[in-house]
């Protein structure tokens, strides 16, 4: 009787207890600690005393739980764990697979060669100190042609740093233009050999001078056809008639073919143009043209093209014109 009673006295004595140590634990945690400033005088008044749980089921009191402020920790490598790789270790790990870079040998400088003056700059500083003999002997490296080509080229050029063009006396000016045309002389030859003019002629005169037939004119079979041409860059060989005499000879050969509007070529031996024998002056010719001339062939009424091709002879330089239009009709319709 005395053992149950006494567990019947046991568990009267825990049920008031714990609720109450149950109590106090829920307000420790739940409650927000307040500040010492702003605590009320009710807090500075003691708690009840409550009665003490039996010491094999008291409980440690718990301190109340509030959260830690963010704060940054700088990491260091010694602070991690010997086996964690960092990030150091990462970067070399990852370089340790690849290849290494070989960085190309900084090229070495050497001193830079000293390029050899050309003897034209030496010679126009002569020709601007006036010493044209000294430049003479230094030109004397290049070509024959090229050495003439200096010659006026270079005297003009330092005269020109002197004085403006339109300062030159009429004397002066004249003499540069003879200098020009003495350049242009000796590059006619290797230049392009150029048709200027092309036209049907009634009647030529000479260089510039001819009556043109209108655009439009027809021809009949048998019709004597004139046609005047002008050329540049043809070529004149000098040729020495008696002591103290000489002409220049200029030869060029021209010959033509006739198209009708689909291409067929109807004159297949070409009309050939020769003059009785080459043209000879006494002076240079600076300016040449051609008279050729030939009986219209016999061939059906219609729209045709003439071409003509010049060759000058010394050089065998050849040029083709651009087609020449012309009729042929039954009935002769001659233009005003």
């Amino acid at each position: 009787m005395t053992g149950r009673f006494g567990k019947w006295l046991l568990t009267a004595a825990l049920s008031s207890v714990l609720p109450a140590c149950a109590q106090s634990r829920h307000a420790a945690r739940v409650e927000p600690r307040t500040p010492p400033a702003q605590a009320s005088s009710s807090a500075l008044a003691p708690a009840p005393v409550q009665p003490a749980p039996p010491a094999e089921h008291a409980e440690a009191p718990t301190a109340p739980v509030t959260a830690p402020s963010p704060e940054i920790v700088p990491v260091h490598n010694a602070d991690l764990p010997a086996d964690k790789p960092t990030v150091a270790k990462i970067a070399v790990a990852a370089t340790e697979d690849q290849e290494p870079e070989i960085a190309p040998a900084a090229a070495t400088s050497k001193p830079a060669e000293a390029v050899p003056r050309e003897p034209l700059v030496d010679a126009l500083q002569c020709f601007l100190d006036k010493r044209p003999e000294e430049a003479v002997a230094l030109l004397g490296k290049y070509e024959k042609t090229n050495q003439d080509l200096f010659l006026c080229l270079l005297p003009l050029a330092a005269r020109l740093t002197e004085v403006n063009v339109s300062q030159l006396g009429d004397h002066e000016t004249a003499m540069i233009l003879d200098q020009m045309n003495s350049l242009a002389q000796p590059l006619r030859p290797r230049a392009a050999l150029t048709i200027d003019k092309l036209c049907f002629c009634r009647r030529v005169y000479g260089f510039g001078a001819y009556e043109p037939l209108p655009d439009g004119h027809s021809f009949k079979p048998g019709d004597d056809v004139h046609v005047y041409v002008e050329l540049r860059n043809f070529s004149s060989e000098k040729k020495e008639l008696a002591p103290g005499q000489v002409a220049y000879v200029t030869q060029v050969v021209c010959a033509a073919e006739i198209y009708d509007g689909t291409g067929k070529v109807w004159r297949r031996d070409q009309l050939v143009f020769r003059r009785e024998r080459p043209d000879e002056s006494r002076s240079l010719r600076h300016d040449y043209f051609d008279h050729c001339q030939f009986y219209m062939p016999n061939i059906p009424p219609g729209r045709y093209t003439l071409q003509l091709r010049a060759t000058d002879v010394p050089t065998r330089r050849t040029v083709k014109s651009a087609p020449l239009p012309f009729r042929v009709s039954d009935l002769a319709v001659r233009g005003s």
